[in-house]
């Protein structure tokens, strides 16, 4: 595993980091064995979203082993909860997870409780209950808080689809020693889209193949031997310096394993070239469409 300097702080963070969510239907001891499967693979970057009962029971006795001081634990503030509810959530978890405290809490910018919400996070802050602040959402939210002092790190979509406002606003975040930390870098849409041009590409029984179907696509994704979609969609996540980590929500532990090797691996020659021509085929696409329905 690689390891990133987590903004102005001094932390260095793994730059593959695990997102565990309560919603997933998981018991104590398999929260217990994707932790300290993590912890094997070098993973020292967490995000807890909705804890149950069961992760916070799992996550405590999988870090139980572990200097604290080596962890970063992020824990993201459920958008509608009311902001006064928040300082005694926030104990509860600390309580129930071992965690003594919390590296980070994200707040959701659209959150309707953004701005109780804020208050609450500075009183936690006061506290030392929380050591510092994070801001999530779409790039678009976030350019105002890019200049905040209050926020320590901004949490955002990135990845292989990522234009240049949201490129523009990692810069400036870096500009500022602001941490960046991406997710949904490798969304469903893109995946399920990948799929269908290979699909055609390839052809069929009854179809003509098409070679160059995929020509200026992601179907590249599929297609590079020895890589996943996502293991590519991580590795170019990071290619980008200024990204602290890349937060990822894993299926089993052989997942877990598939991403964790991406930040130790250099991606082929060839798939800059072809990123780059897949977002020029996206941008001409975008202008073809948008002039046609001037047209309309």
């Amino acid at each position: 595993m690689r390891y990133r300097p987590f903004g102005r702080t001094g932390i260095a963070v793994s730059a593959f980091s695990l997102t565990l969510s309560g919603d997933e239907d998981r018991k104590a001891g398999d929260w217990l064995s994707l932790v300290h499967a993590a912890l094997e693979h070098g993973v020292n970057a967490f995000e807890l979203m909705r804890p149950s009962s069961a992760l916070l029971s799992g996550f405590a006795e999988g870090i139980a082993a572990v200097r604290r001081t080596l962890l970063f634990v992020a824990l993201r503030a459920d958008p509608d909860m009311p902001g006064n509810r928040l300082d005694g959530w926030v104990s509860e978890v600390v309580a129930a997870g071992g965690l003594g405290e919390i590296n980070m809490l994200t707040l959701d910018a659209d959150s309707p409780e953004f701005e109780e919400a804020l208050g609450a996070a500075l009183r936690l802050k006061d506290i030392n209950l929380v050591r510092r602040l994070g801001v999530a959402g779409p790039g678009e939210m976030l350019e105002g808080h890019a200049e905040d002092p209050l926020f320590d790190a901004l949490v955002m979509p990135f990845g292989l689809m990522s234009g240049w406002r949201d490129r523009n606003l990692v810069r400036t975040a870096l500009a500022r020693q602001m941490a960046v930390m991406a997710y949904d870098s490798c969304p469903a849409h893109l995946t399920e889209q990948v799929k269908a041009d290979a699909k055609q590409a390839k052809g069929g029984w009854f179809k003509k193949a098409e070679p160059l179907a995929a020509s200026g696509s992601h179907a590249f994704l599929q297609s590079t031997f020895g890589w996943t979609a996502e293991q590519i969609c991580v590795a170019h996540v990071l290619t980008e310096p200024a990204i602290t980590t890349v937060q990822m929500p894993v299926k089993n532990l052989k997942h877990l394993e598939s991403l964790a090797e991406a930040p130790e691996r250099n991606l082929p020659a060839q798939i800059s070239a072809q990123i780059e021509m897949a977002h020029f085929a996206q941008e001409r696409t975008a202008r073809t469409r948008a002039r046609d329905k001037r047209r309309a």
